[in-house]
């Protein structure tokens, strides 16, 4: 975050360890990714309506590992060179809403491993 805030007031600054945050963040949601696909498809078929069906844990899994990667992937796309500059902003915008998504994730899988 203070990464970011940096970039938005000094826009003329290289763009190497943003694209390395980027990175890094795409392999650590790789990681989350398979062990939130192993807690999804481990987790014994539930009957009822709740937060422990499977459309409930097929969406969770969805909003908490695939659209924070592919917003992720956006950002780092968004720090390469073009021909009419960076989009610097755009990608700090961007792993803003990667950041909000992630906790809020690790928030609800928390309250799921303690209530359950």
């Amino acid at each position: 975050m203070v990464l970011g805030h940096w970039y938005l007031v000094t826009p003329r600054l290289s763009a190497q360890p943003l694209r390395l945050l980027c990175d890094l963040a795409i392999l650590s949601l790789v990681a989350l990714t398979v062990v939130a696909l192993w807690y999804v498809l481990e987790r014994p078929a539930a009957t009822a309506f709740g937060p422990d069906t499977p459309l409930f844990r097929w969406t969770g899994f969805v909003a908490v590992t695939i659209v924070p990667t592919g917003i992720t992937v956006a950002a780092r796309i968004c720090c390469q060179e073009w021909p009419r500059g960076r989009a610097i902003q755009a990608a700090t915008g961007l792993l803003y809403l990667t950041s909000a998504m992630v906790l809020a994730g690790a928030l609800a899988g928390n309250m799921v491993l303690l209530t359950g």
